[in-house]
């Protein structure tokens, strides 16, 4: 099927370029060309369809923090600010409106159940115009073949040109440093929960990568969060090619503080930004990209549009190694691929892979 639409277009190409006046042209799950319309179409697109926008059009938002299923629940009204994770996992009030009713879900059987939370948490992203997520595992893997409807996720792309990101919540201990770092060489990508918190207990996770003088860092290890890491920490992560996800509102809400984007930004790493979870996050990642953009104001990092919007489209495409998506361009995949194929999860030093 062959279609053009037309409106403003942010490519989010290498130069930044928008099309004031521009036309997307879609043969099938490919886009042909990217032009301003007042130019002939491509060949073959004289009698296509066309659907005029009146908007902007964006390349579909790609985000690599979440954890899904849990978005089926509201904000979880945060009793107090915490120093590091290990503070709320164990609260009671979390443990009554969060811990455990996704344990209650995670543990059934009901496939009509887990289709529906899956379902439910889809629309939030697609609504936030989401086209890519990550986060599908739950305790006992029950929802990991729920996920294979509208939306696709990094964890189990189910498309042979997009490899499969690895997903890793535990802490890395001093004992398991030798099997991650063996993963991690193996990885696409690797996005570990990193230093989440503010104190020093949150950064001893990031000191725990060093073994001598090795560091279990390399282009494939995504940090999350990375709240407690210092300037120099992030130049460790530059030297050794690894990157960036930011969650702001999360952050704020659970400690009272954020990455320092500022000192991430001035080594020169890639940064991407993920919603979290709803229970300490934003509905969905559209939200969170206006508390980036009031984070940045408030705190002065200094983003501008086009750096918050690449954070969600193609620097996180870069990141996982995504190469046919988080661009407006030709060649570039325009629709996502149905049918996806049952992931293939193994044991591992990330274990358990839900969030506690």
């Amino acid at each position: 099927m062959q279609f053009a639409l037309l409106g403003r277009v942010a490519t989010m190409d290498a130069a930044s370029t928008v099309l004031a006046n521009g036309a997307v042209y879609v043969d099938g799950n490919t886009i042909v060309a990217a032009a301003d319309r007042s130019a002939p179409p491509p060949a073959g697109f004289a009698g296509a369809t066309t659907v005029d926008t009146a908007g902007v059009i964006f390349p579909g938002l790609i985000e690599l923090h979440n954890h899904l299923s849990y978005d089926a629940l509201e904000l979880w009204r945060v009793p107090q600010k915490f120093s590091n994770r290990s503070q709320w996992q164990g609260n009671a009030d979390y443990v009554a409106n969060v811990s455990s009713p996704m344990t209650t879900i995670a543990s059934s059987r009901d496939a009509r159940l887990l289709a529906a939370v899956a379902r439910y948490a889809e629309t939030k992203c697609l609504f936030g115009g989401v086209a890519t997520s990550q986060g599908i595992s739950l305790k006992g893997d029950n929802m990991l073949t729920s996920y294979r409807s509208a939306m696709r996720v990094v964890d189990d792309p189910g498309d042979r040109q997009f490899p499969r990101a690895r997903t890793c919540i535990p802490d890395v201990s001093a004992s398991d440093w030798a099997k991650f770092k063996n993963e991690l060489d193996r990885a696409s990508c690797m996005l570990l929960h990193l230093s989440e918190g503010l104190d020093a207990k949150a950064r001893d996770a990031f000191l725990a990568l060093q073994n001598g003088s090795q560091w279990a860092i390399n282009s494939a290890l995504a940090g999350i969060h990375c709240a407690a890491l210092e300037p120099q920490d992030f130049a460790v992560m530059q030297e050794h090619g690894a990157s960036v996800v930011w969650s702001p509102l999360s952050n704020l809400l659970l400690y009272g503080g954020t990455t320092d984007i500022k000192a991430a930004r001035s080594a020169g790493l890639a940064i991407a930004l993920g919603s979290d979870w709803s229970p300490s996050g934003s509905k969905n990642l559209l939200n969170e990209l206006k508390v980036a953009k009031v984070a940045s104001d408030v705190l002065g990092i200094g983003l501008a549009d086009r750096d918050i919007v690449a954070m969600v489209t193609s620097t996180p495409a870069r990141i996982v190694k995504m190469g046919w998506a988080g661009r407006i361009d030709r060649g570039r995949q325009a629709r996502r691929f149905h049918g996806r194929r049952r992931a293939r999860w193994r044991r591992s030093v990330c274990e358990p892979h839900q969030r506690p």
